[in-house]
């Protein structure tokens, strides 16, 4: 995760986000017995980056990125509509830095980082449940147009209030 990202969500919510993400993947392919023993490790992960700091745990985050990818690649062996809802939920962990450049650095506070990981796993979650699991790529294609399409309305409207607040009057 990068550290714009970082700045936005805060430390312990990309670890939620991350964890979210692999718990959509084991919703999407629930035969994949790889997805329960990685949310574990998240889980331990970031209990650890806890206690010992963010400067230590900053490739962690990124490796067990790339094993929620695996992970789900591997369990979207032959069906196109699974590998299709995987690599949307993969992307979705990219969006806190497209939502950091467009802050321009600006911190999330309150319950803002609550509501964007909520929105990035709900959207995860939807898309795992309604094209991830059907025969054909087509759904899938589907909902991961009314997924992003509806998310990426919400990320606008809450940046655009985000950046008009932050303005002096």
């Amino acid at each position: 995760m990068g550290r714009e990202s970082a700045r936005v969500l805060g430390e312990g919510w990309s670890w939620v986000l991350l964890a979210g993400v692999a718990g959509a993947g084991y919703l999407c392919v629930p035969e994949n017995r790889q997805y329960l023993p990685l949310i574990l490790l998240i889980a331990v992960l970031a209990v650890l980056q806890g206690f010992r700091g963010r400067e230590r745990f900053e490739s962690a985050w990124s490796i067990a990125a790339a094993a929620t990818l695996g992970a789900g690649l591997y369990g979207a062996t032959g069906r196109q509509s699974a590998l299709i809802a995987t690599l949307f939920m993969v992307a979705l962990l990219g969006v806190p830095a497209l939502l950091a450049r467009s802050l321009r650095g600006a911190p999330l506070g309150g319950m803002a980082p609550a509501v964007v990981v909520g929105l990035l796993a709900g959207a995860a979650v939807a898309v795992a449940r309604t094209g991830g699991l059907a025969r054909s790529p087509w759904p899938a294609l589907l909902s991961v147009a009314v997924a992003a399409a509806g998310l990426a309305l919400c990320l606008v409207a809450g940046t655009w209030f985000v950046r008009r607040s932050a303005l002096p009057t």
